[in-house]
């Protein structure tokens, strides 16, 4: 099956800018862009949007925008808290309505 790029996609790689140092980071970024430039790669993508990115996004709303503490251990444990209260509000809030 063909790989096949979306007109907007083509005119930002056809646009003449000066090639970026190939790096493994770079080209694994290439890889993502050709895999969401397909129909089912979009279609896959934008559930995302209804998935995970929510719930990033009501932590970091709680108050979690970094971490206060260093190393590893803590960090997660710090995750998991926040984590652990926002699973305790979503269950009160189920729970209410």
């Amino acid at each position: 099956m063909p790989i096949r790029i979306s007109k907007v996609r083509l005119s930002t790689l056809s646009e003449g800018a000066p090639p970026k140092r190939r790096s493994k980071c770079n080209e694994a970024v290439q890889r993502m862009r050709r895999k969401f430039d397909t129909p089912f790669g979009r279609e896959l993508y934008s559930r995302r949007m209804g998935t995970v990115e929510p719930v990033f996004a009501n932590i970091q709303n709680k108050g979690m925008r970094r971490f206060t503490l260093r190393g590893q251990k803590k960090v997660s444990a710090q995750f998991r808290l926040h984590v652990a209260v926002f699973n305790a509000n979503i269950a009160v809030l189920k729970r209410g309505a």
